[in-house]
């Protein structure tokens, strides 16, 4: 109930200073959190609501997307994003190799797990 609160309260107040609508939710988790009034002592204690929140957001993220525009950008956006990847892909992949010379292992032994982190980091 007071998680809840704090983050109508807080996007209310946000709202009237007109900011964006998230700096309100931010700072009600930091107001309810263990850092100011420790309301919410553990991460276990809100996790159904965070996940929640995570979904609210993101479909917010969906209504803001304008999908003419997206269109409109078309082959710079596909170009950009096919060649995107590799590059990332690339660099993280020769970093995470660089490192697994060194000595740092990755959760298996040899390359192959460096490769992998490579490629997934890449993604990011």
């Amino acid at each position: 109930g007071f998680t809840m609160t704090a983050a109508g309260l807080t996007t209310l107040v946000v709202n009237f200073l007109r900011m964006p609508l998230i700096l309100g939710y931010l700072l009600a988790g930091i107001i309810v959190g263990p850092v100011c009034l420790g309301l919410v002592e553990s991460h276990l204690d809100i996790a159904e609501l965070s996940s929640l929140g995570l979904v609210f957001l993101l479909f917010m993220i969906g209504l803001e997307l304008d999908m003419k525009a997206l269109f409109k950008m078309g082959k710079v956006s596909i170009v950009t994003g096919l060649v995107q990847y590799p590059i990332c892909a690339a660099i993280m992949t020769a970093l995470f190799v660089a490192l697994s010379a060194a000595g740092a292992e990755f959760g298996m032994h040899g390359v192959n797990s460096a490769i992998y982190c490579g490629m997934a980091a890449g993604l990011s």
